[in-house]
């Protein structure tokens, strides 16, 4: 059966080790898949009380920036950036959903 933590077990998701590790999964994707985003992306973490689970936990943060000639090149970049961040992140839980635990990245 798939380990489908990273939906129901708030407890696991937000744990520093869980976040830790989406984190650098995040930035590897990105890393090696998208080698030349063009816009600097900022992975970081939110320290957040989660009252469904009485207990402080941790959320992934981004901040994105972008930048072009004009509004319309730099509307562009940040939609490429999101639109990988958006491919990331859906191979990460196909790959959590299937009890896959990484190796190639195509998105």
């Amino acid at each position: 059966m798939p380990d489908l933590r990273l939906f129901s077990d708030l407890a696991w998701n937000t744990s520093t080790p869980t976040i830790n590790g989406l984190k650098t999964s995040i930035h590897d994707g990105l890393r090696n898949n998208i080698p030349n985003v063009p816009a600097v992306v900022k992975i970081g973490e939110w320290a957040h009380f989660f009252t469904s689970i009485n207990k402080e936990g941790r959320a992934v943060t981004f901040r994105i920036w972008a930048w072009g000639d004009d509004e319309t090149a730099a509307m562009d970049r940040l939609k490429f950036t999101h639109d990988a961040i958006d491919g990331c992140l859906r191979w990460i839980s196909a790959g959590v959903r299937s009890g896959q635990d990484g190796g190639a990245v195509n998105f």
